[in-house]
């Protein structure tokens, strides 16, 4: 049987803890063949710990969408994308590769930060990549943001808010909630209608 192969289109963590390189660390744990078309660099200040994104130049970031469509991708995932021009690219992407799976990971913030990156972007996710979607799979932040219900504070609010999602065009939404809500259990939900 052929290797399934899976193209991420996210943003690189210079700490390998997120972004491409855990997606493609991932891929290889579950025997995938992973490709990366690469929006965004992320670095951190050492003395701050804030984060400081920049986005590859389209025209750069838009030939790497092409090699990688050309081998036939699976599947597609997003992770950070950066602005609403690549945002509605990925989309496009995805329709254009005839993969099967949509996997978006609709990242706003930087791990341990609450300001959303580009607001504009919330709005471009909803029109480009919620309605192709397999599974999206936000955190409680970025599922407050999707929904328009801002702070969850309950699994309620995170029931309410998948249901939201998931009539936005998601086939499937996982809200991760980890331990925001409680700190002695981790509470994640799946919702498919």
């Amino acid at each position: 049987m052929a290797l399934k192969k899976v193209l991420t289109i996210a943003g690189s963590d210079t700490s390998a803890g997120a972004g491409m390189q855990a997606d493609l660390k991932t891929f290889q744990e579950l025997d995938t063949y992973g490709m990366v078309a690469l929006a965004a660099i992320v670095t951190m200040d050492k003395e701050t710990w804030s984060h400081d994104v920049t986005p590859i130049p389209f025209d750069v970031f838009n030939k790497q969408l092409e090699t990688a469509i050309s081998i036939g991708p699976d599947a597609v995932k997003t992770g950070m994308l950066g602005t609403e021009e690549v945002i509605k690219r990925a989309g496009e992407a995805f329709e254009e590769s005839g993969a099967k799976y949509f996997v978006v990971d609709p990242v706003m913030v930087c791990k341990g930060e609450d300001e959303v990156l580009n607001p504009g972007n919330t709005d471009a996710m909803i029109k480009y990549l919620l309605p192709k979607a397999t599974v999206t799979t936000p955190n409680l932040f970025e599922a407050g943001q999707l929904s328009g219900l801002g702070t969850l504070k309950s699994i309620d609010d995170m029931k309410k808010a998948a249901k939201i999602i998931y009539d936005q065009g998601a086939q499937n939404v996982v809200i991760k909630g980890g331990k925001a809500l409680d700190q002695e259990k981790s509470y994640d939900l799946y919702y498919d209608g």
